[in-house]
């Protein structure tokens, strides 16, 4: 059995709080800071999504993917990243990748259409990702579009926090004025069979953007990150899930942006349990189309960031044609 992990747990009712004390919120941010420094992950508590809002994701991911396969395939038109997928046993994929997700991903009409940056890029261009999806379950769609804004809010503060740890003395970022937001409703459904104890749910990876706000089941344990021992050698460790709690984790722009000094952990999902799983990831990304440069009070004096800029919406477009084994064609649709 995998031992478990001691993240850090972090009270972010301080800074919730607008009478509490400078003294209260700097212990907050130093904690924020520390655990990204260390792990790129950490529990957060006391968060401000209302814990009916959370109560809502969770009853409305249950109800979806308690429907029917013919009920739920409608949702599984729109492409490889938006919509309903099953890819549970579909080894044409990857035999590691053994869960459902319905994928809320928003239009990129205001994005250059996830488009590179370039002279060619309009508008005019179809989304990268293909159709959009139609909500047709008004509670459901009500529901998400309430989600999605409290983690906006919590986003936009939590990389504030962040920046002022970093140095920052502002937080006007011309990358973050229009976020993009995706949500993934996961179903990990239930293994009998003790020969297939050791499949993944979800294979190993990073996150690609800045910020993933992650809504667990509390009654069962699948979640690991890979941990650096005493020896410097990485291990696996499992997540235990905190009732309430959110737990944070970095994305592989959060280490350019702060020169290298935080980390984008690897994680999976092993389920080899009988009894199912559900999770809602959110992730908080820059404008799909923007360049995210180093923070510049990250960098020492006179000398050059660790890390050129990049393309947000280049570096997740190829992220995923790696992760599923896509076509490399530039032009394809994801």
């Amino acid at each position: 059995m995998t031992a478990s992990v001691s993240l850090p747990i972090i009270d972010f009712q301080p800074m919730l709080d607008a009478d509490a004390d400078a003294a209260a919120r700097k212990a907050v941010a130093q904690q924020i800071d520390a655990a990204c420094r260390q792990y790129g992950f950490f529990y957060l508590v006391h968060h401000g999504i209302p814990a009916e809002l959370q109560e809502a994701m969770r009853k409305q991911a249950t109800q979806f993917f308690n429907r029917s396969p013919e009920e739920k395939v409608q949702y599984s038109k729109y492409g490889t990243v938006r919509g309903y997928h099953n890819y549970t046993n579909q080894a044409k994929l990857d035999e590691n990748l053994q869960h459902e997700v319905l994928a809320i991903v928003q239009p990129l009409g205001h994005h250059r259409n996830g488009r590179p940056i370039g002279d060619d890029a309009s508008t005019a261009n179809a989304d990268v990702f293909g159709p959009l999806m139609e909500i047709a379950d008004r509670a459901l769609r009500t529901t998400i579009e309430q989600y999605r804004a409290a983690i906006m809010q919590l986003g936009r503060h939590m990389l504030a926090v962040i920046a002022g740890e970093l140095g920052a003395t502002e937080f006007d970022f011309e990358w973050l004025r229009d976020p993009f937001c995706t949500i993934r409703m996961n179903y990990y459904p239930t293994c009998e069979a003790v020969d297939r104890a050791h499949e993944v749910g979800l294979k190993a990876h990073t996150d690609v953007g800045m910020l993933t706000f992650l809504d667990q089941d509390t009654h069962v344990t699948s979640l690991q990150i890979q941990v650096e021992d005493a020896n410097g050698d990485s291990t696996w460790r499992t997540v235990e899930p905190v009732p309430g709690s959110l737990i944070v984790n970095l994305g592989d722009m959060m280490v350019p942006w702060s020169n290298g000094q935080y980390r984008s952990a690897m994680h999976r999902v092993i389920h080899p349990h009988k009894t199912n799983r559900h999770s809602i990831a959110t992730f908080f990304d820059p404008r799909f189309d923007a360049m995210v440069p180093t923070l510049k009070e990250t960098m020492p004096a006179g000398e050059a960031p660790r890390y050129p800029p990049g393309c947000y919406g280049d570096t997740v477009l190829g992220k995923i044609k790696d992760f599923y084994a896509l076509s490399a064609k530039p032009d394809a649709t994801v």
